[in-house]
């Protein structure tokens, strides 16, 4: 039996491992949004395999109710699934507005609210530091208070 239920039914299956599932999209105001849940197979297949894939050549509509969509038009909502024995998947669906409310209420299901990942100037926070070169040894001991 898995440690945690499954975020959707509540399942605890035996000697399956859960699918971990990141939802993100942008409110609004801009603000990103994300939302981790642990699906069992069937809920997996369910909340995700049953929502069609994207075609790169083909037209956007939404996957919930099959309108036609431009991009000013549409409210994406993104996930990224880690299955066990399988790795990691990327999703994108271009969804209309209220179709995006649907979806987003079944992300939000009892899984866990993620921090935004932006830092305080508007980036998705601190990089590598490829523009300054290596920081000297005797400059990491200093910002943490210590003297080599």
């Amino acid at each position: 039996m898995t440690l945690y239920p499954c975020s959707a039914c509540g399942a605890r299956p035996s000697g399956i491992k859960l699918s971990s599932v990141t939802w993100a999209w942008n409110n609004a105001d801009g603000q990103r949004s994300a939302w981790r849940q642990r699906l069992c197979a069937g809920c997996y297949a369910q909340r995700i395999l049953s929502l069609p894939l994207l075609a790169p050549e083909a037209a956007l509509v939404c996957p919930l109710c099959g309108i036609g969509l431009e991009p000013p038009d549409m409210d994406p909502v993104y996930a990224t699934s880690y299955v066990p024995g399988f790795g990691k998947i990327d999703h994108e669906w271009p969804t209309c507005g209220a179709c995006a409310v649907q979806l987003r209420s079944s992300a939000q299901e009892n899984a866990l609210r993620l921090e935004d990942r932006r830092d305080q100037f508007g980036g998705l926070g601190p990089g590598p530091r490829t523009d300054t070169g290596p920081i000297p040894a005797a400059d990491v001991w200093a910002s943490l208070g210590l003297r080599p």
